[in-house]
């Protein structure tokens, strides 16, 4: 009886970690999916933006209010190393 109760213990031991194997790969799946979808998308921007990236800033600010409904205004500005502060008129610090 005692190796009865040993390999129930055993198996739901297993079975408890299968578990929290599982939803960890899940948190990673989902982690690695966002990780995809900012890279999927800084290369979008960057694809559009070969004809901005190596000119002054102006013209990088330029394609950002050209772009902004397409992609976030947060992640252009960190890809093209500009300020959002200075995108558009109006906008600048008090």
């Amino acid at each position: 009886m005692g190796d009865r109760y040993q390999v129930i213990s055993q198996e739901e031991k297993q079975s408890r970690f299968e578990a929290s194997d599982f939803e960890a790969a899940k948190r990673e799946i989902k982690l690695l999916q966002r990780w995809l979808a900012e890279v999927e998308e800084e290369r979008e921007i960057l694809k559009k933006n070969d004809q901005y990236l190596f000119t002054e800033k102006r013209m990088r600010y330029k394609f950002i209010r050209e772009h902004r409904q397409e992609f976030s205004i947060k992640r252009m500005c960190q890809l093209l190393d500009v300020t959002r502060s200075d995108i558009m008129p109006g906008s600048q610090k008090k």
